[in-house]
């Protein structure tokens, strides 16, 4: 016999646990998305590689997903975590499948940095209801349940954030260069235990031990401190003296008024790819895909200027900040 149609004329998925159906009341959520402008609903997942995938959803259409999901292909599941191929196992060996990703309605953030859209952690389930056997959030659920049945915690792991308004790491980025971590490694070595992690502020340093702010003692025989990471102006003292960094000010940064990014508002980056305060001082930075990008643009200007042709400067940033 199949289960009632809901409210929106669909039918739940079939056999779908019960800690797995919609139980919250949706009407308060979707009020506080309408007053952020929300349109739309990122619901995402990530790979066998740890690379994020989503599907998109209208705040209209958020009913529905929240209750049969949203269509997406298995094929995603045959990459392994060295990004090879695999169809060796079970439901792997061709691409068909009508797989259901389900926002985690209880998790959905409205996004800062992009206006209008919000996200949502995703799990997958079957054609049946039941979780899909390569849900890396199911796995990870299992793995937690098993810890805890033998009375373990897990702990290990990176405390993760969308920035301090929200905004996301892109604009971490571009405010502060730090607060953030691309993955090269060091994540494989956390979840296998080779590399530790313990959060807090050292308060003292013992004979042997670190010694938290929060009372936490972790013995140690080596302490190393990581200050070796500098601020673009530190750099630039270093290399034309601290006058001359002073008269140029504050390198990166938007002017959020946020962590590290102090106002006012530039609407821009700080002295990056443009003159300065300083006549013939230009910085240059950024990864290789702004460099790629940017170094174009400076080129341009200074051979302009070689050649002899006009250049104006629009509203040339005043100095706020020289540290």
């Amino acid at each position: 016999m199949m289960e009632a149609l809901t409210a929106n004329g669909y039918s739940p998925l079939p056999g779908r646990k019960a800690w797995d159906r919609m139980t919250t009341n949706l009407a308060p959520i979707k009020d506080r998305l309408a007053e952020a402008d929300v349109v739309g609903i990122t619901v995402v997942w990530a790979d066998n590689n740890g690379i994020p995938r989503s599907r998109t959803v209208p705040i209209a259409g958020l009913a529905d997903a929240a209750e049969r999901g949203v269509g997406m292909s298995p094929l995603f599941a045959v990459f392994d975590s060295r990004d090879g191929i695999s169809f060796a196992h079970s439901g792997l060996s061709n691409a068909s499948g009508d797989i259901r990703l389900l926002p985690v309605i209880e998790q959905v953030t409205p996004l800062a940095g992009q206006p209008g859209f919000a996200w949502a952690p995703g799990r997958q389930l079957g054609p049946d209801g039941e979780p899909y056997p390569y849900d890396q959030r199911s796995r990870l659920e299992a793995q937690v349940a098993r810890a805890a049945a033998a009375g373990l915690s897990v702990r290990a792991g990176f405390e993760l954030d969308f920035g301090e308004d929200d905004s996301g790491l892109f604009l971490k980025y571009l405010r502060r260069g730090s607060g953030y971590y691309i993955d090269v490694g060091a994540s494989e070595l956390v979840a296998n235990g080779d590399i530790k992690l313990a959060k807090g502020q050292v308060a003292e340093l013992t004979e042997d031990e670190v010694v938290l702010d929060d009372g936490t003692r972790l013995p140690a025989d080596l302490v190393v401190y990581a200050t070796g990471y500098g601020s673009m102006n530190q750099l630039a003292a270093g290399i034309i003296g601290q006058d001359m960094a002073d008269k140029v000010g504050k390198v990166w940064g938007l002017g959020s008024d946020t962590t590290k990014d102090p106002g006012p508002w530039e609407g821009e980056l700080r002295n990056m790819w443009k003159p300065t305060a300083e006549e013939g001082l230009w910085f240059h930075g950024g990864n290789l895909a702004l460099s790629r990008y940017y170094s174009l643009y400076l080129a341009l200007q200074l051979k302009a200027r070689m050649a002899g042709i006009p250049t104006p400067v629009y509203k040339r940033a005043q100095v706020h900040h020289a540290d």
